[in-house]
């Protein structure tokens, strides 16, 4: 569109992206490159262990695809959508901080969590969800 972004700074853009062609979008265009995980059919969303260790080899492709590029891997935020492949943590205030720590542990830099819902696939307790986010502050 014409005649561009005339906000200045620009407002900051992120992509999602899991294969080489979309991550080497997000490498030359975004300030956050932004996964929900993959999509492997399962029965349900992984776990943080197992979610972090598919996050983690997306971010080593990731940074090789910011060396192709002459861009420091440092440069572009992590960003993680849970809900539909990956799971939130949201049962107790010790499971969320272990699904932080696991993507914090693989490079992620921001995660975000869907409001509870009554049905799948982002159903929660919006009191139990409320309580695990104030303690998490």
């Amino acid at each position: 569109m014409q005649p561009g972004c005339v906000q200045q700074p620009r407002l900051p853009f992120a992509v999602a992206a899991t294969g080489p062609r979309g991550l080497k979008v997000a490498v030359q265009h975004g300030a956050t490159w932004v996964t929900t995980g993959d999509r492997e059919s399962r029965d349900g969303p992984l776990d943080a262990d197992a979610g972090a260790a598919v996050v983690g080899r997306q971010i080593e492709r990731l940074e090789a695809a910011c060396a192709d590029a002459g861009r420091d891997p440092a440069s572009i935020d992590r960003l993680v959508l849970t809900g539909v492949e990956l799971a939130a943590g949201l049962d107790t205030a010790d499971s969320f901080a272990h699904t932080v720590g696991s993507y914090a542990a693989v490079g992620v830099t921001d995660l975000v969590v869907h409001w509870p819902r009554p049905n799948p696939p982002f159903a929660g307790d919006i009191d139990a969800f409320e309580a695990i986010v104030a303690a998490a502050r």
